[in-house]
This record gives structure tokens, sequence and C-alpha cells, in this order.
């Protein structure tokens, strides 16, 4: 009676590890444009804190020969995250190899690199459209809300929030908003001066390309404006996961170069694989450790799109 041919421990090593972790790199390596939206940084410590700070105000008249006057920074507030640890496994059995199921396992390769790539990317996007209600900045108001406190103007109020529905009234009214940013002294910051960007749902990506075509028509036109702004539209398919009623219609100006929302990575993601001498399945294992922190509402405005 004739036996097919087992692969043995050497030959799986040589021929199959390199492949799957491969595979696994394929499926790691999907849409990262959700990161275009936050400040990613690398941590080495298991808590990250962030300190708000009053900044000085302006330079102050000085008579000849007096002495330099002291401008000072005192802290608003602070705010912390602690990271988490995300994993996750999968079995190749000692028959699966046996019988060459290459398929399969290229498969569950394929998989476990993409649910590692899901898990902060559908986090972070939650982040984003729940930003209207349940997701906060470090002042326990709102993420995007026209009421956040401000430490010396407190007869004034942080705004970051709009309603209108994406165009150019609609992209205009964030510019303005944008521009109009209070810092803790209740004064103007100069944001959004330079390009910006635009992120929107699937159901906005044509109309926020044809936004950001400087020089072009603008949209609707009556008067056949021709287009001003000065945009990088970047459609976030997964904003599909809110359930609110502003799924469709929501989209976020960004300028990244004053925004305070961070994506810290930990560890990772770490790919190992181990053969059990007990049953000779092998085991591939996956961890991931990171957090999210939005420790300022400064630099991004939402708008729900409704009106």
């Amino acid at each position: 009676m004739a036996s097919s041919p087992v692969q043995n421990r050497d030959e799986w090593i040589e021929t199959m590890e390199p492949r799957l972790k491969k595979l696994f790199t394929y499926g790691l390596d999907t849409n990262e444009d959700w990161k275009k939206f936050w400040q990613e940084k690398q941590s080495d410590s298991r808590r990250e804190e962030v300190a708000e700070f009053v900044k000085p105000d302006v330079t102050v008249e000085t008579p000849e020969g007096a002495n330099y006057v002291t401008l000072n920074t005192s802290i608003v507030r602070t705010s912390a995250v602690v990271h988490v640890d995300y994993t996750g496994s999968i079995i190749i059995t000692h028959q699966m190899k046996r019988d060459k199921k290459y398929d399969e396992m290229e498969a569950q390769n394929w998989g476990l690199g993409e649910a590692v790539a899901r898990k902060p990317h559908e986090m972070a996007v939650a982040l984003m459209y729940n930003g209207f209600t349940t997701s906060k900045s470090a002042d326990e108001v709102a993420w995007f809300s026209n009421s956040h406190p401000l430490k010396n103007a407190p007869t004034l109020y942080g705004d970051n929030l709009i309603t209108t529905a994406l165009g150019p009234q609609g992209i205009n009214d964030a510019l303005v908003n944008l521009q109009g940013t209070l810092n803790e002294n209740g004064k103007p910051i100069p944001m959004g001066s330079k390009k910006v960007k635009l992120f929107v749902p699937p159901a906005l990506a044509q109309l926020g390309r044809q936004l950001t075509m400087k020089g072009d028509y603008l949209p609707n036109s009556a008067n056949f404006n021709r287009n001003t702004f000065d945009l990088e539209c970047i459609p976030l398919p997964f904003l599909n996961l809110c359930t609110a009623s502003h799924q469709q219609t929501q989209y976020y100006v960004q300028d990244s170069q004053y925004c305070e929302n961070y994506f810290y990575e930990r560890e990772g993601p770490t790919y190992d694989m181990v053969t059990d001498p007990l049953n000779d399945n092998t085991i591939i294992k996956v961890r991931h450790a990171f957090s999210f922190h939005v420790a300022g509402w400064r630099g991004t405005v939402g708008s729900t799109g409704l009106g």
C-alpha cells in the first residue's frame, strides 16, 4: 500500500513559515488612511500623560534699561491614557499540514493580518463619528462642541462644531471656524491658513474630490465661481460603521499642525509561530498594544452635515 509523503517540520519551517508571514503582512497592510487623521507616536511606557498649557499671551512694552518681562506658561489640565493589549491566534492543524491545505492556511494568515489592522482602524473612526456625542476631549466636553471652556476667558467658549452640509458653503464655514479657534486666553490661533485635510464617508467622496480641484468650477455654483479651497480629500470607508443619522453626511476638516489627538503604538504587531509538541499543531499568534487619546479639541472641526 502506497503512502503519501508527510511534510516534516524542517520542510515546514523552510517553505511555509516565510510565506505565511508574508501573507499576514499583506493582510496587515490594508487601507491606513485613517492614520492621516491622528498624530501617530511610538510609546515606550505603559501610560502616556499629556498636559495642555496656557502659553504666554503677548510680549510687553519694556522701558529703556529695564529688565526683561517674564512671560508665564501654566498648565490648564492633564489627561492620560493606558495602553491596552489586543491579541489573536489561529491554529494550523497537523492534518492541514499533512494534507497540504495551502489555500486554507494562506486565507487564515491573510485574515489574521486583516483582523489586526481592522481593530485600531475601527476604533479610530468610532472616536470620530462619536465625537459629536460620547467621545470627549480632555476637558470632558464632546470632542466637537461649541462649549469648550477657556481657562483665562471664562465668558468665552471654544468652538469646533458646525452642522452645514458638505459643499462650498460647508467648507467655508469649517475654515472660518478653524481660523477662529481660540486659545486659552480667548484669542484666535492662525489655523487653516495652508492646505487642510478633508475627511469624508464614501457617500461624499466624489463631492469631496471636486472641492479639492483648486481653480476649477465650484460644484453646484450658479455663477460658475472658481474653487479657491486648498484641500486634500481623504475618504474613510469605515465611517459607514456609524449608525447615527449623520452616517452619510459627516465630514471633518483638520489642520494637522495643531491637532492634539494621538494614536500611541506601544508594541507590535508582533507575529510568532510555534508548534505544539503534544499534537503537532502550529499556533500562529499576534499581539498589538496601542491606545487613542484626544488630549485637546483644537485643530479639527467636525460637521454632522445635517444643517
